[in-house]
């Protein structure tokens, strides 16, 4: 049997329900198996869907070779005769046998395609700018310079610069080109993923500039290895600030063409320290010259798990229609919490950083568990009874897609504790 690639023909004939029993089933192994494939199959199923809701229509619509046999086989069976028959939509859905391949993992999996999927007009291919490498798509994103023993590079050069220059000039395409390249592909090879730096420690330094740009690819590699192939996945394709990224805030106010919400509450790992989330959110058109500053007198430390540290290669354009949610970590003080500034070219913004309440969304929760199992799996400082008490306290959150988050990090829990 020739193997299924992408782009294989038999993929449009298994949506159509033309393969036999036997070519549907080996559709279906391929598929489980390689996400560029089920990538694929989503796509053909959405071009699928409008030709037929296009031009299948009316009484003289033909029927699928399935539809068919359907009503043959109901003629021939006396029993029968007066009943319904029902047939399958034209278009087989893919989503029929992703139940044998994890709930978590199609949710996941169906959320991450929402999210890609790419708005009318050039693409970034056509830009002239060249396509996307592993060697860029698979490198984090930089963070900001703070902290006890982050590195300031200086004159750095390669995909690190080539990265921050295509986020300034064209940041919705690269980004977009990115995604692309990433979707379509099986999980990276653990030994091509660049290492990440550990959790830097707190910082007395005012003034710390955090990223309005993160990526959000380590959901989707975090929930490949531990749903689909069984195993807690590498160091490096965990990034606290990407897992993080997959949450999101209640809508907060508007400043400018921004959407600004800010929410806080105290820290389930360290009874010191108060976590801080951002979330900046462009409208319809890209936000430029764009700058979120930290202002505040605690001890603090940004989530995450950069490559970089280098304040220099922050991207100060936030695309059109995309958002970013961050987290800080405080240590409590006598003082006031502090300030985020919101610069926009020569405009500046001030927000009170707010006190921590009994009231936390749903959203925020699902930010800190998200990011206490980032640094769960990367042994920074969350131990395994602070994590099951963040799922417990999640327990009724009925959304769909957090529900299915929570899965997998119950899943990842199980995987740890066989082998121990």
């Amino acid at each position: 049997m020739m193997k299924v690639t992408p782009n294989d023909p038999r993929l449009s004939a298994y949506l159509f329900g033309e393969l036999s029993a036997d070519e549907a089933a080996v559709i279906e192994r391929a598929a489980a198996a390689d996400p560029a494939i089920r990538m694929s199959l989503r796509d053909l199923e959405k071009m699928t869907g409008f030709l037929f809701n296009t031009f299948n229509q009316g009484a003289g619509a033909e029927l699928l070779p399935a539809q068919r046999e359907a009503i043959r086989k109901a003629g021939r069976d006396a029993a029968a005769l007066g009943r319904v028959v029902k047939l399958e939509s034209p278009a087989r859905s893919w989503k029929r046998w992703l139940g044998g391949f994890g709930a978590a993992a199609a949710v996941a999996f169906a959320a991450l395609l929402m999210s890609r999927v790419e708005p009318p007009g050039k693409s970034a291919d056509s830009s002239g700018s060249g396509m996307v490498t592993d060697e860029i798509a698979l490198l984090p994103l930089p963070g900001p310079t703070v902290g006890e023993g982050a590195t300031q590079v200086a004159g750095i050069s390669g995909p690190a610069t080539e990265q921050t220059r295509s986020l300034e000039s064209r940041p919705g395409e690269f980004l977009r080109d990115v995604a692309r390249h990433l979707d379509r592909g099986p999980l990276p090879d653990a030994r091509k993923l660049p290492a990440t730096s550990k959790l830097g420690s707190f910082s007395q330094v005012a003034g710390t500039r955090l990223p309005i740009v993160i990526g959000d690819s380590s959901l989707r590699w975090v929930s490949g290895w531990v749903l689909e192939k069984q195993e807690l996945p590498p160091r490096n394709a965990v990034r606290v600030e990407e897992l993080i990224n997959a949450s999101s805030l209640p809508v907060g106010e508007a400043i400018g063409g921004l959407g600004f919400t800010m929410e806080t509450m105290r820290s389930p790992w360290n009874a010191d320290a108060i976590l801080l989330a951002i979330q900046v959110k462009a409208g319809d058109e890209a936000v430029r010259d764009l700058k979120l500053v930290c202002q505040s007198g605690s001890r603090h430390r940004l989530l995450g798990s950069f490559a970089i540290h280098d304040d220099g290669m922050l991207s100060s354009v936030l695309p059109a229609g995309r958002s970013t949610l961050v987290m800080l970590e405080l240590l409590e003080s006598g003082e006031s919490l502090g300030e985020i500034e919101v610069i926009q070219g020569s405009q500046v913004f001030l927000r009170k950083i707010p006190v921590p309440s009994n009231e936390v969304t749903a959203g925020m929760r699902h930010a800190v568990l998200l990011g206490a199992f980032g640094m769960w799996l990367r042994d920074e400082g969350v131990g395994q009874a602070q994590l099951t008490g963040l799922l417990e306290s999640s327990a009724g959150d009925h959304d769909p897609v957090r529900a299915e988050a929570r899965r997998m990090v119950t899943e990842a829990l199980h995987l740890r504790d066989s082998k121990r």
